[in-house]
């Protein structure tokens, strides 16, 4: 029988969404454009996440387990080509949001999502292995990349399509470990600050990435990441973080913006390239900020309740309104 859900992943990806949409305000913050980072902390998250849910999952023939993906993301990536055709009047048509899904880390993870089951099904007792054996590759991929000078991995580039796996392999790796045996929670003074250390390491080597000379040591970044995901997953599994969770107001918050962490991450870059809302929130300054976030949350619950009516209406029986407003 599958465990209860796991509620640290909840708040885990409610950190990445603040991560990954904190990344691209860089125009909002203006002089204190340096704030907006965050992005590479938040996907590693996303895809943590990811792989650790696939392992807590029963087992499937692939036909089934595909379909279960594809129902679970492209009810939300079609109901965003409706609402960029006929309410944003996007440049780019239904058909192309729909093939593209929306987001680079959606096709990614569709990709990810056929590896990992033939990985669930013929190699979960050599996940650590194998994640050895990928950063191996990695590693030997990135040197023979041909990159530009400054070129940066965690940016526009397809490198980080192959890269990111690792991330999802370490969550299947502490996902299995979840499942056999189960990682108590700890006070969080043990975990802060190792997490602190790696965020520290991780940007210093990110930093190189400015240096015609030194930007291949940039790829050593993976290492301080790899911590700040397992220490992040750590920090919300301990027992005052989670206490947080049975607070009303803020365990209502954390669940509702965790469970649209898709969403946030669909809209979010096409609302911050949205000429009109970015005018909007530019003369809104200093509180530009705070109305930026608003509008994402709320494009995404409306994004949220729309694939739900979209998955409602290919099912037998009757809606369920209360299922299509609620966010689990």
């Amino acid at each position: 029988m599958m465990k209860q859900r796991d509620i640290s992943i909840d708040i885990l990806k409610f950190i990445a969404c603040l991560a990954i949409t904190n990344s691209h305000f860089d125009e909002i913050y203006g002089p204190l454009a340096s704030l907006a980072t965050g992005g590479a902390i938040g996907d590693a998250l996303f895809f943590f996440a990811s792989g650790f849910t696939i392992f807590l999952g029963g087992a499937r023939s692939f036909d089934n387990y595909y379909k279960r993906r594809i129902g679970r993301i492209y009810p939300t990536v079609f109901a965003w080509a409706l609402m960029t055709e006929l309410i944003f009047n996007s440049s780019k048509t239904f058909i192309e949001v729909l093939i593209h899904g929306g987001s680079w880390f959606v096709t990614c993870i569709m990709v990810y999502y056929v590896f990992f089951y033939f990985i669930r099904k013929f190699l979960y007792q050599h996940l650590n292995e194998l994640l050895i054996c990928f950063i191996i590759f990695c590693m030997g991929l990135y040197f023979l990349w041909d990159k530009p000078e400054r070129w940066n991995i965690y940016g526009a580039t397809y490198y980080k399509w192959v890269y990111y796996f690792i991330y999802m392999l370490q969550g299947a790796i502490v996902g299995f470990m979840m499942k056999n045996k189960s990682i108590s929670p700890t006070k969080p003074q043990r975990e802060m600050p190792l997490l602190f250390l790696f965020i520290i390491v991780f940007y210093f080597f990110c930093s190189f990435k400015k240096s015609v000379s030194l930007n291949y040591l940039q790829i050593f970044s993976f290492i301080p990441l790899l911590g700040i995901t397992y220490y992040v997953y750590k920090l919300c599994k301990t027992n005052y973080v989670l206490s947080l969770m049975n607070h009303t107001f803020v365990g209502s918050i954390i669940k509702f913006i965790g469970g649209m962490c898709l969403e946030i991450y669909i809209c979010q870059i096409f609302l911050l390239n949205y000429e009109p809302l970015m005018n909007m929130v530019k003369k809104a300054c200093p509180v530009g900020f705070l109305l930026m976030i608003i509008v994402i949350i709320l494009v995404a619950y409306c994004l949220k309740c729309l694939s739900n009516i979209w998955m409602q209406t290919f099912k037998d029986g009757d809606y369920s309104w209360n299922a299509v407003f609620k966010i689990p």
